[in-house]
């Protein structure tokens, strides 16, 4: 009838009001967490990953991050499944995550149980759609924001595909606030090592004294560094 689908157009439009509603809430709130103290990154990047995920009504996902010195990549925050994986080294390459790092671009997979270059994880032998966006410092891909649903594959509409994409961006701007907070303190750092050289030699006549507390001092420049 008439009256019943108008009812039923009321709820649609409650619902999206409703759904708009708890976006901008979350939007709200990461942006004020942006504005926190930059020691509170890992906190901000658990909020992310589970605004996220509730936003795309996903129910596992994970941040994971590359590590260029060990040549790996690790979990640092997950939802389900790949909790247990948190900190644990795998192959920065294959997958649809080794993708992302090579195209810069959100990838996703309606049903990764087929997909020909999946990952051989057991945390992932349930999983089927599965969305993965890049997270960026300086302009390159330096990890990925992922969600991803189990037993039932689905298509993800734009708007899912926009909403990580978004959060993406978020948790990049956190990455980069880290480390530019980093550099500055280790400039900081460095300049106090080297103003107590200076001040440990001012006044020395003997080249050998100076130069045996130069050495003595650029211990702790490299300890720093």
């Amino acid at each position: 009838t008439i009256n019943q689908q108008l009812e039923e157009e009321i709820a649609i439009r409650q619902q999206k009001e409703e759904e708009l509603s708890v976006r901008e809430r979350q939007y709200r709130a990461i942006t004020s967490f942006l504005l926190k103290p930059v020691d509170q990154t890992e906190e901000l990047l658990q909020t992310i990953l589970r605004d996220a995920l509730q936003l795309i009504k996903a129910p596992e996902g994970y941040i994971g991050l590359y590590d260029e010195r060990k040549n790996a990549f690790f979990i640092h925050h997950a939802i389900g499944t790949t909790e247990a994986y948190i900190g644990v080294a795998q192959s920065p390459i294959g997958g649809v995550r080794g993708q992302v790092f090579q195209t810069g671009e959100v990838m996703w997979v309606e049903d990764y149980r087929t997909y020909p270059e999946r990952l051989n994880v057991a945390a992932m032998e349930r999983m089927t759609t599965l969305i993965t966006g890049p997270l960026r410092q300086a302009g390159k891909v330096v990890g990925v924001l992922s969600a991803n649903w189990v037993d039932n594959p689905r298509c993800p509409t734009q708007e899912e595909l926009d909403i990580l994409r978004q959060y993406g961006n978020f948790a990049s701007v956190a990455l980069e606030r880290s480390v530019n907070q980093s550099k500055i303190t280790r400039q900081n750092q460095l300049l106090q090592a080297l103003s107590r050289i200076t001040n440990s030699v001012v006044g020395q006549l003997d080249i050998e004294t100076i130069l045996s507390e130069i050495l003595e001092r650029a211990s702790e420049l490299i300890g720093i560094s």
